[in-house]
């Protein structure tokens, strides 16, 4: 599977592992469907770890990956989930930092952050729920 949904145990965490995008217009949507899904069995605020850090993609998949993001967080929010994650793109490539920088210009994702690896992503998703639960 090109795309792996989990939610870490016992926290707000959901991590999409993104290996390829074969074909954004598919994938996204099946990646956010099963976010929603989570998301919809937690309270509160959630983060949501996209590791593009051994992704096989292009600029072109992940521009067409964003407007199906947005889609599906639109979705969530008609299936009652009120705000959107914390977003954490994971990634060092050239197309990630460019995909970072689009990414903080939508609303949808303007509380969005950049690490270079997943380790970095889980210690900084912590700290921000551990300020969002003071």
């Amino acid at each position: 599977m090109p795309i792996k949904v989990e939610q870490l145990p016992g926290e707000s965490i959901i991590i999409a592992t993104v290996s390829e995008l074969s074909d954004s217009q598919q994938d996204v949507p099946a990646m956010f469907a099963d976010i929603t899904q989570l998301r919809l069995k937690i309270r509160g605020t959630v983060v949501l770890i996209l590791d593009f850090s051994d992704a096989k993609v292009s600029f072109n998949q992940i521009a067409v990956g964003l407007g199906e993001a947005f889609k599906g967080i639109k979705a969530g929010k008609a299936d009652g989930i009120e705000r959107p994650p914390i977003v954490i793109l994971v990634g060092s490539g050239v197309t990630t930092k460019v995909t970072s920088k689009v990414m903080t210009q939508m609303p949808e994702f303007a509380n969005g952050h950049m690490c270079t690896s997943k380790d970095e992503a889980l210690v900084l998703a912590r700290k921000l729920l551990s300020t969002q639960e003071e």
